[in-house]
C-alpha cells in the first residue's frame, strides 16, 4: 500500500493494516496515525514520503542521536505534533511589530552540479508590522556580471507563512516521524509531511503568472517548548512551461532577545530554484539586529546608502 485517503473522517486515531500474500506464506503489518483538525495526520511508520524532487536545500546541522529501541512512544510523537502545530498556528499572532536587517547572497550553478558562484549580496532593513513583510534596499555589492538567463529571485514568508501553509487544516498535511537527533544543542525529534497540489497554498511566481503546487519536506521540533526549530519545503511537479521549474526552500528559527523577551525567529534561510537546462539560483537570506518597530520611526537609506562592510 502506497497511499490513501479518507473521506469524512472525523478526528482521532486510527489503525491501518496490511497484509501480504505469496503462494502458502503471509505477513501482516499494522500502523496508528492521528487525524488532526480537519485532516492533518500523524503516520507512525518509519519511511519518508516518496518523490525527492531533483534539488535541495543544505540541511540545518542536524546531529543525529544514536537510534534504540527506545524510540518516543505513539503518544508522546502525537502530543509533540500536536503541540507543535498549536505554536505554529498562533506564531504570527504572537510576533510583535519589529524591525531587522536581512543580508542575502545570491549564488548560481550553471553545471547544475553544486558549482555555486556568489553574484552579488544585497542588503535590506525588513519590517514586520501587522502580520505583513516589508522590505527597503539599503545597499548590494555585485561580484561579477550576471548570466544572460539570470534573473531576480527573492523570497519572502519566513516570518509565519511558511509554518502556517505546513500545519493549517487546510493543507491536510501527512507527517511521518522519522528520527530523534540534536539541533543546536538541544533534542529534537524530526518528521517528514508531504501537502498534495489541491491542499497546498504554496505559490510559486514568475513573469509567466503563478501557480500552485504540491510540495513535501521536514521539520525539526524542539523536543521540550514543541517549537519547530528549523524546516524544508521541496516542490514536486511544476505546469509544463512554467518558468521555475523546481524550489527548495529551508528555514532555520531561533530564539531571540527583544527589549527582555525572547522570541522565537527565523536567523537564516536558503531558497534554491531551477529555471530550466543547468541554471539554479539561491539566495541565502540571514536576519539580525531585531528590534521592535514603532509606528513612530522613519526609515532612511537608498540602494545608494553606504554598504556595510
Amino acid at each position: 500500500m502506497m497511499t490513501f485517503s479518507i473521506s469524512s473522517a472525523a478526528n482521532g486515531k486510527y489503525e491501518v493494516r496490511a497484509a501480504l500474500t505469496q503462494g502458502e506464506k503471509s505477513a501482516e503489518t499494522s500502523g496508528d496515525f492521528l487525524l488532526l483538525g480537519e485532516g492533518g495526520q500523524l503516520d507512525s511508520g518509519g519511511t519518508a514520503p516518496g518523490g525527492d524532487a531533483p534539488i535541495a536545500v543544505d540541511p540545518p546541522g542536524l546531529a543525529t542521536a544514536e537510534q534504540t529501541a527506545d524510540r518516543p512512544s505513539q503518544e508522546e510523537l502525537d502530543r509533540i505534533l500536536v503541540g507543535a502545530r498549536e505554536n505554529a498556528l498562533d506564531y504570527a499572532d504572537a510576533l510583535p511589530n519589529l524591525i531587522c536587517r536581512e543580508t542575502t547572497q545570491r549564488l548560481y550553478d550553471q553545471t547544475g552540479k553544486g558549482d555555486w558562484r556568489l553574484e552579488d549580496t544585497y542588503f535590506e532593513l525588513l519590517i514586520f508590522l501587522n502580520h505583513e513583510e516589508d522590505r527597503t534596499l539599503v545597499g548590494a555589492r555585485t561580484t561579477e556580471e550576471m548570466p544572460e538567463r539570470r534573473t531576480d529571485m527573492f523570497s519572502t514568508g519566513q516570518f509565519g507563512m511558511s509554518l502556517t501553509g505546513i500545519f493549517r487544516s487546510e493543507s491536510k498535511a501527512m507527517f511521518t516521524w522519522k528520527e530523534t537527533g540534536t539541533l543546536r544543542g538541544e533534542p529534537a525529534e524530526v518528521f517528514d509531511y508531504r501537502v498534495e497540489q489541491q491542499n497546498s497554498n504554496f505559490l510559486l511566481n514568475a513573469s509567466g503568472g503563478a501557480a500552485k503546487v504540491s510540495y513535501h519536506g521536514r521539520i525539526y521540533i524542539d523536543q521540550a517548548s514543541h517549537e519547530v526549530k528549523s524546516l524544508t519545503m521541496i516542490t514536486d511537479e511544476q505546469p509544463n512551461k512554467f518558468p521555475i521549474r523546481k524550489a527548495a526552500i529551508r528555514v532555520d528559527y531561533d530564539y531571540v532577545a527583544i527589549n527582555d523577551h525572547d522570541y522565537i525567529l527565523p536567523v537564516s534561510a536558503q531558497v534554491v530554484t531551477g529555471v530550466g537546462g543547468n541554471l539554479l539560483k539561491r539566495n541565502d537570506p540571514t536576519f539580525s539586529n531585531f528590534r521592535r518597530f514603532g509606528s513612530t520611526e522613519r526609515i532612511v537609506g537608498t540602494a545608494s546608502a553606504q554598504v556595510p562592510q
